[in-house]
């Protein structure tokens, strides 16, 4: 076989054709060789071309004939095509052999695979202090690699006992001989200041040098200087522009960075197609952050279609990869049943998954399983743990909730200024919901000094973080004039916002004040369609007030039997008006059979609430004996508890029964009158 090599002395390419023009120098001169004359160096020259081209077996077959020359590099080379199944099939034990040849030669390159063999256990029993040996005796024969990789064996402690000092040390070595990846482990040493001072400008020099010579970790270092204007000037451009670098070699942290960039559009113009080209991309390499965010294209249609079971299948990918929002965001579909057949045993498991890795989301989210038995055996307890672990990481929720727990006495004794103290902790940390209950401790002296101000100050700042019972709140002190100058336009105007949000108290509040023309102009029809809105979510004092529009006809078509309907439905929550409404249609025979004995139970369910018009109907049946057994002392008794309500029929009935109660019921001196026998008696 017949090899040319160009006459350029500053050249010396080796062909295994005659080229018209050198691809190296462009010369046009060659000498032609025999195959016998070629040197180990021109083998191995020639197994590296064949690489480059991709002809892996072309490439084992030069290296072979440069080692059996006994050349160290090409020895090495063979050992190379042995770990990564060049040409041949991988045999890690093989190629161990074939470094530790070369490695006896002093040759430094493989002295450093073996090294790194020793490492990960690669074809040969993992040994941490044989690795050090190789890669410090490289290291000081001024190897760049084994610098680089006795600087890594110093910051991970492998081996040796761990020193980011030593590791700055050897890895500026390398630095300053130009190896890459030892210029961007410098870069993130000085950058977050391990084992040197920090200095970002430094930081993005070394990133920098190292990114110029196409590393694509330096790349991806250096752009996220510019996205967040570390040592550099801020610019997005400018971190888009290495992300894409690093991207574009397959590097899959650069690749995500890149793609969030297109999702928010930062440095680009905005696109969510190509922000899950690159989100796949990197996906596609098991990358776990990758595989999170394609689930979130799936699961919300970003970038590629709504696909919840595809969602699902990354979310998994992504949690069986360790990473605890994957494992979050699945649990939460099966616990709802999207993508997933919905399992709350599952979605305990993955919650408890990423709760163990500490990721708070998931501390409050298993927590509340054990709050509400769900999934899991219901322990209050446990559940006050959890929140704690994510209230220890200063989190709103998890904060909240523990400070929910002492407010109520869940898992924990009850304590109104425990749950002051968490309740502020999560407000501070922008909790609307915290701020909400606590103004509700300020505004009853629950735990604090009453503060009517202070109450109305936190509603305010919770109604303005979209948070609806905040905004009802707020709008209570409003109607009332409680710690804000009264105001019905205001309370509307929050009431509105909490309604629309769905929270039927605020829909109740909204429709009372069209039903009374209060903070806007007067409408029955809307009045009822909040009502509605309300009584469809089971709020008793909706379907009460929906009740009386059925019965009277008040924005609605008059309709008495869904009247009596929504009386029981909110009469048998405990709602006492209600409950005395249908104890007056059982008792006029109103949408219903006339029935004193069920007029009675109900208005006595509204006693029993302190009601006073169903104190007054209830004394009106015990007085004529109406449904239970006259009793004139019983209702005397119904009649004065209504009168001091202020109900004025009920006072006028007292006085009236007064004057005219039998004797024997009053006793004294009637009594006296009939000598002690009184007429029932002689009934």
């Amino acid at each position: 076989m017949e090899f040319y090599r160009c006459e350029n002395t500053d050249c010396g390419f080796l062909a295994e054709e005659e080229p018209d023009v050198c691809p190296h120098c462009g010369g046009t001169f060659f000498q032609k060789l025999d195959e016998d004359e070629l040197t180990a160096g021109d083998w191995v020259s020639l197994g590296n071309q064949a690489v480059e081209a991709q002809r892996n077996t072309d490439a084992l077959a030069s290296y072979q004939r440069a080692a059996a020359m006994g050349d160290a590099l090409g020895l090495t080379n063979l050992g190379w095509c042995f770990e990564s199944g060049i040409g041949v099939e991988e045999d890690p034990q093989q190629a161990v052999v074939l470094y530790a040849q070369a490695a006896a030669r002093d040759y430094l390159p493989a002295l450093t695979n073996l090294g790194y063999c020793y490492t990960y256990g690669i074809g040969v029993k993992k040994d941490e202090a044989k690795a050090l040996e190789c890669f410090r005796k490289g290291a000081e024969g001024g190897f760049p690699r084994a610098q680089f990789l006795l600087g890594e064996a110093y910051r991970c402690g492998r081996g040796v006992e761990q020193s980011d000092a030593d590791a700055v040390q050897w890895y500026r070595s390398a630095a300053w001989l130009g190896y890459p990846g030892a210029q961007t482990e410098l870069g993130r040493c000085l950058e977050f200041g391990l084992g040197v001072a920090e200095d970002l400008a430094k930081a993005a020099e070394w990133y920098r040098a190292a990114a110029e010579q196409g590393n694509a970790p330096g790349q991806c270092c250096l752009g996220y200087c510019y996205e967040a204007g570390r040592g550099v000037e801020q610019s997005w451009e400018e971190a888009v522009r290495w992300y894409r670098m690093a991207a574009e070699q397959g590097y899959p942290r650069a690749q995500c960075n890149l793609a969030w960039c297109y999702e928010h559009g930062q440095g680009v113009e905005q696109s969510d197609v190509e922000a899950a080209k690159w989100y796949r991309a990197a996906a596609e390499q098991e990358y776990p952050r990758g595989e999170l965010c394609m689930g979130f294209c799936c699961e919300r249609g970003r970038g590629v279609p709504v696909n919840k079971e595809e969602a699902a299948r990354w979310y998994r990918r992504a949690a069986e990869h360790g990473d605890e929002d994957g494992a979050c965001c699945l649990g939460y579909l099966y616990e709802t049943g999207v993508g997933v057949e919905q399992s709350w045993e599952e979605a305990v498991g993955w919650y408890r998954a990423a709760a163990e890795q500490g990721l708070p989301r998931a501390q409050c989210n298993l927590a509340w399983c054990y709050e509400h038995g769900r999934g899991v055996e219901k322990d209050l307890e446990q559940a006050l743990a959890w929140y704690r672990k994510a209230a220890e990481q200063k989190d709103p929720r998890g904060l909240f909730c523990v400070g929910r727990a002492y407010d109520y006495g869940l898992g924990v004794e009850q304590n109104a200024v425990e749950a002051v103290q968490w309740y502020r902790q999560a407000a501070e940390a922008g909790s609307a919901p915290a701020m909400c209950d606590l103004g509700v401790c300020y505004e009853r002296g629950e735990g604090v000094e009453e503060d009517l101000a202070k109450a109305a100050e936190l509603y305010q700042k919770a109604a303005e973080g979209g948070n609806a019972p905040g905004q009802c709140n707020l709008g209570y002190l409003y109607e009332t004039g409680r710690g804000v100058p009264q105001s019905w336009e205001m309370a509307v105007k929050w009431y509105r916002a909490a309604a629309e949000q769905g929270l039927p108290r605020a829909q109740c509040n909204l429709a009372w004040c069209y039903e009374n023309g209060l903070g806007l102009e007067k409408n029955l029809i809307r009045a009822a369609k909040w009502y509605q809105a309300a009584a469809e979510q089971g709020y008793a004092q909706a379907q009460c007030n929906l009740g009386v529009c059925y019965e009277y006809g008040n924005g609605v078509e008059k309709d008495l039997s869904r009247a009596v309907e929504l009386y029981q439905a909110a009469a048998e929550q405990g709602d006492r008006v209600a409950a005395c409404n249908l104890g007056y249609l059982y008792e006029t025979g109103t949408g219903v059979r006339q029935n004193w004995e069920q007029a009675v139970a109900w208005y006595r369910r509204s006693v029993e609430r302190g009601y006073a018009r169903a104190q007054y109907r209830l004394a009106q049946c015990y007085e004529h004996g109406r449904g239970v057994q006259k009793d004139s002392a019983q209702a005397l008794e119904l009649y004065d508890a209504a009168a001091k309500q202020s109900y004025e029929d009920a006072a006028a009935c007292a006085a009236r029964l007064r004057r005219h109660t039998a004797p024997e019921e009053r006793g004294g001196f009637w009594n006296g009158l009939f000598g002690g026998h009184s007429p029932r008696r002689k009934k």
